[in-house]
């Protein structure tokens, strides 16, 4: 009992620095990529640039790809897709995952510019985020379009898929033009426009704003 007692501590003490040395591994990627891209962010610069050695990235994920794998279910899949509120209009709920991306721009640009990149640059390769994360986003723009022509919030009469897929692609297009053009986009601005467009054309008359 005393001995199994005694090696909590320092059981919890590796699993906080476990998830520490992960964080730091993590913001390191958002933002060598955000400055030098998927391909100019080397898995040895990772490591240093988050305070460790050459090999850590190598050592904790076995390669650069596995680490970025980690980077999307931690930060990206999660983070733009919430399940509705109670009682929650499926439009306002629509709105409110595009609104996530907006607040992203807003709050930390770094970190939006290195998802950007790591859709612009690995799309087509046999990398699968890009495919995994634009089919995310489209299904929970399309599951809440659909639960809102049920509530009453979005008309009868669209598609709510072809829909989902038009609002992901006006998102990328905004966001390639912001990369490509920071000092001259405002891509908080040009979300706030998106989401203007999204509901006025798809809401209900007379429903709710």
């Amino acid at each position: 009992m005393g001995e199994a007692a005694d090696s909590r501590p320092g059981r919890r003490r590796q699993a906080d620095r476990s998830r520490e040395s992960t964080q730091r591994l993590l913001d390191a990627a958002i933002e060598l990529i955000a400055k030098k891209g998927y391909e100019g962010a080397t898995a040895a610069e990772i490591g240093q640039h988050a305070g460790y050695s050459r090999e850590m990235v190598r050592a904790r994920y076995g390669s650069k790809d596995e680490l970025i794998r980690s980077l999307w279910e931690r930060e990206y899949f999660t983070y733009v897709h919430e399940p509705p509120s109670a009682g929650e209009a499926g439009l306002d709920h629509a709105s409110r995952q595009l609104a996530r991306v907006q607040t992203l721009a807003g709050e930390d640009p770094r970190h939006l510019r290195a998802l950007l990149l790591l859709l612009f640059e690995t799309a087509g390769s046999a990398h699968p985020w890009p495919r995994e994360w634009t089919d995310h986003f489209e299904n929970g723009l399309c599951d809440a379009l659909d639960r809102g022509q049920t509530d009453g919030s979005v008309r009868a009469d669209i598609d709510p898929r072809t829909e989902a897929e038009a609002a992901v692609a006006l998102l990328l297009g905004r966001g390639l033009r912001w990369v490509v053009d920071p000092d001259r986009v405002d891509f908080a601005v040009e979300m706030t426009r998106l989401i203007a467009r999204l509901r006025s054309s798809l809401a209900v008359v007379g429903a709710a704003a």
